[in-house]
């Protein structure tokens, strides 16, 4: 069962020297993900097939000036031949993890270990609609490993392979 181990992140990679490949120097840096290591984040993440590879890198980034100062950071995430384009927006009053043009939010289910999109919207007679749908194709571990390069405010791309 592949996990993350939480490091401190160095002042040039934003990764800890061990998480680091030499390819850096080209922009580039590889995690090898192995089993047994500590998940920086609560949860698990359970893969069955034998080989996976998740890319990752920042594609964009917008300051939010106005009533409410933060960024938005939008990242290319390329998972098993599907891509995706993900926003992780910080500000002082909230932050949150969503799909690039589509409103709502962006979280791991617990239950069945799936990545969800959900969505709100005011419905009739004063109530609330709620569409929740699985992004099929996305893994908790590239939703997470998101979360832990914009902490680490990574500007290389990131692989994250896994092979048995």
């Amino acid at each position: 069962m592949p996990e993350l181990r939480k490091r401190e992140c160095d002042d040039e990679t934003g990764l800890s020297a061990a998480a680091v490949d030499p390819a850096r120097k080209r922009g580039r840096a590889d995690l090898k993900v192995e089993a047994g290591m500590a998940s920086p984040f609560p949860g698990t993440f359970h893969q069955s097939k034998s080989h996976m590879e998740i890319r990752i890198k920042r594609v964009g980034s917008n300051i939010l000036t106005g009533n409410v100062s933060g960024r938005v950071n939008t990242y290319r995430v390329r998972e098993d031949g599907r891509e995706f384009l993900l926003t992780r927006t910080l500000h002082t009053l909230d932050s949150n993890i969503g799909i690039a043009g589509k409103r709502g939010i962006l979280y791991v289910e617990s239950d069945d270990n799936k990545v969800h999109h959900q969505a709100t919207a005011p419905g009739g007679a004063c109530g609330l609609n709620t569409e929740d749908e699985v992004i099929e194709g996305l893994s908790p571990l590239a939703l997470r490993a998101v979360l832990m390069v914009d902490q680490c405010d990574e500007q290389g791309e990131i692989t994250i392979t896994r092979e048995e």
